[in-house]
């Protein structure tokens, strides 16, 4: 074999070797990933189970082709102006939610087939980070209490927003994928529960124990 047939394999090889890479590269991470739709809004339903009187919870679905394992859900706070010498810092505060009893959403089967939507509690009333002096006295002393809803919260500082972020494995790939809402309101919680089979709340039925999972 000459020298220029050499260089011509090597060269095939290489561009192969390379062209095979970005292929599986390319179906790892842009085809095999997860897939998640959410609600458009958080669910506001009356309850006896917390002090607070209220239960605060967020859907949504698998809607790709395989199952997402691991899944972690964060609820993240961001109040703009709730120091006074400094009204255009945000402070981030991390909300608790149903989820972190078990640390991760263990798995997540695609909507299409198991027609399961998980559900998880916002919990405002379980943060004793609203306990901290930064806050309103009136915020503290209902943080102490237990009676903290997610409606007080998003009404404190000069503005105030609230995000879902997911953090989920593709369970055949592995590949994981990172989900956010859009910044959610007070005009975000709509008073219902979730409709079955779907993500939408079936507004006005406030009776406690009201589940449309």
């Amino acid at each position: 074999m000459s020298f220029c047939d050499l260089l011509i394999n090597i060269t095939i090889s290489s561009i192969t070797g390379v062209g095979a890479s970005f292929f599986i590269w390319w179906l790892t991470f842009k085809t095999w990933t997860p897939e998640i739709t959410f609600a458009e809004a958080i669910s506001r339903l009356q309850t006896t189970e917390n002090p607070s009187g209220l239960k605060y919870r967020f859907k949504f679905e698998n809607s790709g082709r395989r199952n997402i394992i691991d899944i972690e859900a964060i609820v993240r706070l961001r109040i703009k102006g709730l120091r006074a010498g400094f009204p255009d810092n945000w402070e981030v505060v991390y909300l608790p939610t149903s989820s972190l009893d078990y640390k991760k959403i263990a798995i997540v089967r695609p909507v299409s087939g198991s027609h399961v939507r998980p559900v998880f509690e916002i919990k405002a009333y379980d943060c004793a980070y609203f306990e901290k002096p930064i806050f309103p006295q009136a915020t503290r002393d209902l943080a102490i209490a237990h009676q903290l809803t997610v409606d007080h919260i998003l009404d404190l500082g000069s503005e105030t927003n609230l995000q879902v972020l997911l953090l989920g494995y593709d369970q055949f790939s592995g590949s994981r994928k990172f989900f956010e809402t859009k910044e959610m309101s007070q005009v975000d919680i709509a008073t219902g529960g979730y409709q079955l089979r779907g993500l939408d709340i079936a507004m006005n039925t406030p009776e406690e124990g009201e589940d449309f999972n």
